[in-house]
Parts: C-alpha cells; structure tokens; sequence
C-alpha cells in the first residue's frame, strides 16, 4: 500500500484480496503484469483524466506520464501522496481532483 502510518487501509486490501476467489485473482495478476497494451493508447479518444501518486512503487510517476503522453485526449494530475490506491490513502485529495476536472468541461 506504502502507506506505513495507515495499517488499517492495508489490512482492508489485504482481506479484500484474501477474499477473492484464487483462479480469478490468478487471472487478473497474469494481465496485470504479463499484459502490456501500450500500442493501443493512441487509438483511444475518450477524454481522459489520469490520477498518479507522486510515489507509487508499482506504477511510478514516469508510468503516468508516459500514459499522458500517448493518451491523446487526457489530463494527468499527480496528487502530493503515496501508494498504488489513492482512493484508499487520499480520498478527499482523489475526489478533489475527479471535480476539478469534471468542472474543467
């Protein structure tokens, strides 16, 4: 989680992931980690907002940039905070940045 000073949102991840069941856990890690669909960034036109922690061991900030890059229509907000589930360790920050950009539209 990389959140040491917040053990409880790590144990919340922890029973989340204990919860689910094996073959679809091992599914999702094998897409996850094996899968790479870069080339199709640029075929997207949705518009998009990326939300990055500023220190994110699994998704670096270079990884957010890189997806901003080569997403044609997105905006990438990088919050002050650390880890992979910023929903989970910033909330109020992760919500902020969700109605700045809707109020940007």
């Amino acid at each position: 989680m990389g959140n040491p000073d917040k053990p409880e949102l790590t144990a919340e991840l922890k029973n989340s992931f204990c919860q689910t069941d094996p073959e679809i856990a091992k599914q999702f890690a094998e897409v996850t980690f094996k899968g790479d669909e870069r080339q199709y960034l640029d075929k997207c036109l949705a518009k998009t907002l990326i939300i990055q922690s500023k220190v994110d061991i699994i998704a670096p900030v270079e990884v957010g940039e890189y997806v901003h890059k080569n997403l044609v229509n997105s905006k990438l907000k990088i919050l002050d905070t650390n880890g992979h589930c910023p929903h989970m360790t910033a909330p109020r920050e992760t919500i902020e940045a969700i109605k700045e950009y809707l109020d940007a539209k």
